[in-house]
Formats: C-alpha cells, structure tokens, sequence
C-alpha cells in the first residue's frame, strides 16, 4: 500500500492508496468491507503512537448511476475531505449486466506533529453496483453509514426510481445540480412530491443556486449605501443575460431577485423568457420584468445582470477574461461608480464543503425555489 502525499497550507495530508492513479483505494470482498476498513485503522500494537485517529462528523453519500468511473467521485471526495471531517460512501449504480458488486477501502489523512507519525483519518468507502436495483442501492448505503451521524446525500444526475420513500426519509441534506437535468420540471416536481412526504424532512441544497453565492453577494453589494438603497424597491427591469446551456441558474438568479424586492409571479402574463412579477406592497401589475437572455458567447452560467429603475442603473458584467465582475452603479446625475470583485472559480469540491460547513435551514434557496417552479410552468 503507497502513501500519495500533498502539501497542504499549514500541514501534510496524504491519501492511501493501493496504486498510484487510484482514487477508490483497496480493493475488498463486499462481506469484508467493515474488517478491511478497521484493518486501516488499526495501528502497531507495540507503538501505540503509530496508528491513526479516525474523524467523523457527518455520513457523505455520493450515489450516480450509469456505466461513468467512480474515480471523478472519489477525487472530488479528496478535496472535500481536507476541511470537512465525514465517512464518504460512493455508489455507482448500473442498471444494465449481470448482477454484481464491486468494494473499495479507502483513508484519506491529515498527518500530526513534526514527527509525522500520528494521523487524523476519514474513511471512504466506493461500491460499484451492476444490474443494480432501487432496493440494492439503498442498502448499500444504509448498512455502511456510520451510526447516529446525520446523512448529507449528493444525488448525481436525474432522480430516478432508487429515489424513493424508504431513501429520502433518512437524508437530513440532501445535494443535487438542477443544471445537469435535461427536464428541470418534472424534476423538479418529483422533488415537491418527495419533500411533502409526511416523515421527509430532508434540506434541499442545489447546486445551480449555490454557485450563484459570489454573483448574489455582488449584487448585493449595490444596495449597501442609503442612496441606492432606496433605488431597490423601484427597480422595474431586469435582464440577465446566460449561457446557453445555463438556464436553471438564470431562472433562480431571477427568483432570488424577486424574493428580496417582494414581488409575486404573474403567471398569465409572463412567457418562457420575460416574466412580470407585481410588487406585494404596492399592488402595482407592472412593478418588475425580468428578461431572460441566452447568448453564446463563450461565457459560461450568468454573463452579465442589468437593473434598471427611472433614475438608476446598476449592472454586473464578466471582465479580464472571466477573472472579475465589474459592478457599475449610476444614479441620476451623479458619476457612476465602478467596481471590481473577484470572480472565484469553485469547484463542485468546493460547493459540497461549503454546504457541510455552514449548515442551516438554507431558507434563502427555499424562498427562491418555490418562485422557479412557478416560473417553470409559465
């Protein structure tokens, strides 16, 4: 067994493997799994400092289905798994063959004091599943979780029937990407259906709203003095301007917009790409359009956002080749005020431990959630 070792910013982790370009670990029999994952625990019984320290705070459920690697899963896990102390589990369900299961033991470490030699671990466990029923997946997982740890399950890919009651009643979080799926409507749906199920408590998280966070949070960032302030409640028209193939993320950009201005869908009088919402207090029927853009112009999710009121422009657009939003605020007469924000690149790594480590009740994508439905009916 060989050590992969990575610098990190204050110490040295490193990830054991059984070959040099395996992220998934030992190879195990399926009825070893739980001895061989203790095996990689347990240290020298005559030095008692060598052996490692498991950590755990939380059951990590990675499940997709198709004949994809699990390798890109379990990479993803090793960057997760360097701020965010959980038992991983990996399933990789396939549908089509002969019925047969496949395991892996994995650690992944982060080594101690300057003798290198005592470790804190977190465990990894990878199951690739063929002619895989609904039923089969779900156990896997449920017989591996490690006892009395809430269950954060990140659903790769479109809900399919392994998503069912006796799955979703025992997630306490449950991850998707609504970008990935080809009809976001039926999904989404299925999604309602499952949630209003009487012991479904689970706290949605998707993936398309949390890559959103830098875009809101610069958006927000317009409003900040008195002046402007007052500007938000009289904004009239929105356009956001998208990739082609980004637009769950315009239409939730869209509905948080309309959430923080409390306004109300008008269904009757909105289409596929411009949508009329009335302002609750008010009552006014033309308080704000959003229009909705797709272009082609090598940007990829939200290219550019422009908010406009009789007298105040404020708009957000992608400069230096994707590296920065440049923030513009205009009102009346005065010189307009420019800024540039840091646009992060954040992998889905990143996305997934940034939901572990804050938690919450996530009512702001709750909010924005129950407007896109809506607004995917239109």
């Amino acid at each position: 067994m060989q050590n992969s070792c990575r610098q990190g910013e204050s110490d040295l982790a490193f990830t054991i493997e059984t070959n040099e370009h395996s992220f998934l670990g030992q190879q195990v029999p399926i009825g070893q799994v739980t001895n061989e994952l203790q095996a990689l625990f347990a240290g020298d019984e005559k030095d008692q400092d060598s052996g490692i320290t498991r950590a755990s705070l939380i059951n990590l459920a990675i499940y997709q289905e198709g004949p994809e690697s699990l390798e890109v899963a379990a990479e993803t896990v090793a960057e997760i798994v360097q701020e965010a102390a959980c038992r991983s589990i990996l399933i990789g369900a396939d549908t089509k063959g002969e019925t047969g299961a496949k395991a892996w033991v994995q650690a992944h470490c982060q080594i101690l004091g300057r003798d290198y030699r005592k470790t804190v671990c977190t465990e990894q466990l990878a199951f690739q599943l063929t002619g895989a029923t609904p039923g089969l997946a779900r156990n896997t997982v449920f017989a591996h979780l490690d006892s009395d740890l809430p269950l954060v399950f990140w659903w790769r890919g479109e809900f399919s029937e392994a998503f069912s009651d006796r799955l979703f009643t025992r997630i306490d979080r449950l991850v998707f990407d609504s970008c990935s799926w080809s009809d976001p409507r039926s999904q989404f749906l299925r999604l309602r259906q499952a949630s209003a199920e009487a012991k479904a408590s689970f706290i949605p998280h998707d993936l398309s709203f949390t890559r959103l966070n830098p875009i809101r949070s610069s958006i927000a960032r317009c409003f900040d003095d008195p002046l402007p302030r007052k500007e938000a409640s009289r904004i009239s028209s929105v356009e956001i301007r998208h990739g082609s193939n980004f637009r769950m993320p315009a239409l939730y950009l869209a509905a948080w917009l309309a959430t923080r201005l409390k306004c109300d869908l008008l269904a009757n009088e909105s289409d596929t790409q411009s949508f009329r919402f009335r302002r609750r207090s008010s009552g006014e029927i033309s308080g704000l359009t959003v229009n909705l853009k797709a272009v082609d112009e090598g940007c990829e999710a939200i290219c550019s956002v422009d908010m406009k009121s009789n007298n105040a422009h404020f708009s957000l657009n992608r400069k230096d080749n994707n590296r920065f939003w440049e923030l513009t605020s205009k009102i009346g007469d005065c010189p307009a005020n420019v800024e540039l924000l840091p646009m992060p690149d954040r992998s889905d790594a990143v996305l997934v431990t940034e939901i572990l480590m804050r938690g919450g009740r996530n009512h702001v994508l709750c909010d924005a959630l129950k407007v896109v439905r809506e607004m995917l009916v239109v």
